[in-house]
């Protein structure tokens, strides 16, 4: 046995070296790479997709930008989401070149009003998902931001504020709408731009429903990987295996919602609908609810710059658009319905900043679109009872 011993030690000390040393070198590279990364993090960033893209295209899809400035733009824009309660998430706030996000959850716009809103104005509340707030685009060129100077035309005075969110869609909008009617912050008017989203989350769940309903579940427990792609060395890998994964994504049928899913999310939209209606009757608000355009609905794809790279989860919002227009056209479901889902249908040009956001001057027409249709409804909305007091019995 005593002469096994010597061999143990030397064998249990070659193994002690050996993973001692590996677990100093993989703490010393993911130390590396943090500091990398902290640093890559804090430049202005290129925008991959727009790599194929000449500076005269480029310039005509950001009116006045630089190609440095469009990289700067982006990386103010995606931003780590924080909790809210009930609605469960919203915009991060922030102060930026070009994006600026108040603490009370709004986005800036052309002469932002400050918060609260004055009572005596003729304030606007505008929702919607992330193209409402504007991803890719700067401040003053958002749906909101261009509706102020068109609203304040007509009715001098107006104050717009735009509460539009990532991956927000009528259910989230509707418990922000309330929430913000139960704190006194009660508008003349309130927009509900909705459309893309409502299709994206046929569960009647959020972005982040299966992290919150995993931190609640007592059993759930962190996986290794899991756990890994929170470090640097798990950023690393990812960025490696997305650069050796170039492959376009296509428009599998597989992809497009069942009949039945379609109907229900249809009649989901239109419940809260009604719901913001009696809220809004109840508080004296002017609801108006804008239906708005999709690129994977009557927009030919020859003219979007980046739809080779193809729809990924949105492509089921085709089959959506349709159901919708067809339910509209079988029942009238209002006047205060603003439908835009067909504006885009003869304009052959560039539309979008990538996917499904608006460029700046797809979002100016928008925002005249819906003043030609609202703006005199909303000019006659009489101002709402004052804030603080109590809802008519």
């Amino acid at each position: 046995m005593s002469a096994w011993r010597p061999r143990v030690q030397r064998g249990y000390a070659l193994i002690a070296t050996v993973v001692l040393n590996t677990l100093v070198l993989v703490v010393l590279v993911d130390a590396t790479l943090s500091i990398l990364f902290w640093l890559k993090d804090r430049r202005p960033v290129t925008v991959d997709m727009y790599d194929p893209l000449d500076d005269a295209t480029l310039a005509a899809l950001y009116p006045g930008r630089r190609r440095a400035d469009v990289g700067h733009l982006w990386q103010e824009t995606v931003q780590p989401l924080t909790y809210e309660s009930f609605t469960e998430f919203h915009e991060r706030p922030r102060a930026g070149t070009f994006v600026n996000v108040d603490a009370a959850g709004f986005r800036h716009v052309e002469d932002q009003q400050s918060w609260p809103p004055d009572p005596a104005r003729p304030n606007v509340f505008v929702f919607g998902g992330s193209t409402t707030f504007g991803y890719g685009v700067a401040d003053d060129d958002t749906i909101a931001s261009r509706l102020q100077p068109l609203l304040e035309a007509r009715r001098p005075g107006t104050a717009v504020y735009n509460f539009g969110r990532g991956y927000y869609y009528s259910t989230q909008e509707r418990i922000l709408f309330e929430q913000l009617l139960a704190s006194g912050h009660v508008p003349a008017v309130a927009i509900f731009v909705d459309g893309l989203n409502d299709f994206c989350f046929d569960a009647d769940d959020s972005a982040v429903s299966p992290r919150l309903a995993a931190a609640l579940d007592e059993h759930a427990r962190v996986s290794f990987v899991d756990w890994l792609a929170t470090t640097a060395l798990g950023r690393a890998a990812e960025f490696v295996r997305s650069r050796l994964d170039r492959r376009p994504t296509t428009d599998g049928s597989s992809a497009e919602l069942a009949p039945e899913a379609m109907d229900r999310i249809i009649r989901r939209y239109l419940e809260n609908k009604r719901l913001i209606e009696s809220a809004s009757a109840a508080y004296g608000v002017t609801p108006v609810f804008v239906w708005q355009p999709v690129p994977m609905y009557r927009y030919d794809a020859r003219d979007h710059l980046f739809a080779g790279r193809g729809f990924f989860g949105t492509t089921r919002v085709r089959g959506g658009y349709a159901a919708m227009a067809a339910f509209v056209r079988d029942h009238p479901i209002g006047g205060n319905l603003v439908w835009l889902a067909d504006v885009q249908e003869n304009l052959h040009e560039p539309l979008y900043v990538d996917i499904v956001h608006y460029a700046p001057r797809f979002a100016a027409r928008l925002a005249a679109l819906i003043d030609d249709a609202s703006g005199a409804l909303i000019a006659r909305a009489q101002p709402p009872r004052a804030a603080g007091s109590q809802p008519p019995r």
